[in-house]
């Protein structure tokens, strides 16, 4: 299984160390931002995991929409609840929100299908810091 190696799990929560997340964003994105190396004090997990991780639980539906609420730190607990709901909160282990998702319409839950998906959008996401983000931080005021 793709995820696997960037993810454990304990009582029906989903942890990401440092290492996994970092690790997901340089093997499976091509994603070098600084704020996914292990020892930055500013680490957060990539969004690109976090929405695997719901690709992979929830499966793709023909409509979904993602919000990010909070960024997640290394070792913090989170609940993908078990819900067949159009809206799903992500939580983590304080109950705070970090995704919400809204979904419509039939589901693939075909694991070759949603395998494909975060292997081609996560190469495809990882590409954005290089060559969008990092111009835009090098103009006067892009602190990002």
């Amino acid at each position: 299984m793709l995820l696997a190696p960037f993810y454990s799990t304990k009582e029906k929560q989903i942890f990401v160390s440092a290492e996994q997340a970092s690790n997901f964003a340089k093997r499976q994105c091509f994603d070098f931002n600084p704020i996914h190396d292990p020892e930055n004090k500013r680490f957060c997990v990539p969004g690109d995991l976090l929405f695997s991780l719901a690709l992979h639980t929830y499966g793709v539906s023909e409509s979904m929409s993602f919000t990010f609420t909070n960024m997640v730190g290394a070792d913090v607990g989170l609940t993908f609840p078990d819900t067949d709901d159009e809206t799903i909160i992500v939580t983590n282990d304080q109950g705070k929100s970090v995704l919400e998702i809204t979904r419509k319409g039939q589901v693939n839950k075909d694991p070759e299908f949603i395998e494909s998906l975060i292997n081609n959008y996560g190469q495809f996401s990882g590409q954005n810091f290089p060559s969008v983000l990092m111009p835009l931080m090098k103009e006067p005021g892009g602190d990002v």
